[in-house]
Parts: C-alpha cells; structure tokens; sequence
C-alpha cells in the first residue's frame, strides 16, 4: 500500500477532566511548547470572547510526537493541528463522545494513531493532566471558524483612562 492511500485519522488530546475549563496561560503554554519544538507553526486563530482556536501547519519536527527517529515518507505527517480552550464548550461534532470539552489538541489528517510516550510526557508536564487520546478516522478538513468583530474581546484596558501613574515618577522641571 503506497502512503498516499495510508489511512488517515484524526488524533484528539483531551486532559483526563474533558469538562474542566483550561486556563488562557496554560492552553497558550502548551502551544508555545509545540512550536518552540518546531512541531507545529501557528499561522492563523480564531479569537471570540468565550473561546480560542489556533490553527497550525507541521512544523519540521511534526513527526516527533509519533516517530521515535528521523520521519523520511513523502507525505506530512498531519495536515493541520488544531488547539482550542475556552469557557463555552466545544461543538458535540469536535468533542466527540466525550461532549461537553473545553479543551483540545487536535492532529488532522494524521498518518498514525496514537502518539508516543515523549509527547504524552511533555504534554502531562504541561499541562499538569494525564492526556487521554481519542482516535477517529478522518474524512475531511472542516472549514476554520470565523468571530463575528462583535464577538471579539473586547480590549478593557481602553475602557480605563489614564491612570494617576506610578508613585515617584513625576518629572519636575527647574
């Protein structure tokens, strides 16, 4: 069978309490983890006020969450990786069985099943959860979602004005 007709899955990596919301920083961290390790390179998110989604391309080292060596196939790894927290729950479609998840790390369109032991550590360190992997056949990349500007964060330090500034930092002129 040639890797073109390899199947293909969809990897979901859940912490071990799916309805548990994730903090900002540590869903953030995790993602700048991957991507300092040159596994996954952000290039497009999509930011409503209760939830986050970041879209992410393989990076040079995609094949390190599953292959223990160098990865020489002619096909990436994954086509796309996908994060997304926040405080409103996934759809039941992305969450699978284990609906309601605030919380994901999707590999789409992945070569292998499961990923090794090396991510599930730096993804335990993380994350400070045990990860809990679900495996799905993948059919097709579905369609990044789009934030209405209205459902955007809104910017609350514009909302302030100017402060009284920091004690002893007045300059006074002569």
């Amino acid at each position: 069978m040639s890797k073109s007709k390899s199947p293909r899955y969809d990897v979901t990596v859940y912490v071990q309490n799916p309805h548990s919301v994730i903090s900002e920083g540590i869903a953030a961290d995790l993602l700048k983890n991957l991507a300092a390790g040159r596994m996954v390179l952000p290039f497009e998110e999509a930011i409503h006020e209760d939830w986050v989604e970041v879209y992410c391309t393989p990076g040079p080292s995609a094949h390190d969450p599953f292959v223990k060596h160098a990865y020489d196939g002619e096909h990436p790894i994954f086509h796309e990786a996908v994060i997304r927290w926040g405080t409103v729950p996934a759809d039941a479609q992305e969450a699978g069985d284990r609906s309601p998840i605030y919380f994901y790390f999707q590999f789409r369109g992945c070569l292998f099943e499961e990923p090794l032991g090396p991510f599930r550590k730096r993804f335990k360190d993380v994350m400070k959860s045990r990860p809990v992997v679900a495996t799905r056949p993948h059919i097709s990349l579905p369609e990044h979602k789009v934030v209405d500007p209205e459902d955007a964060p809104k910017n609350k330090k514009l909302k302030r004005g100017p402060g009284p500034g920091t004690a002893g930092t007045r300059v006074e002129e002569w």
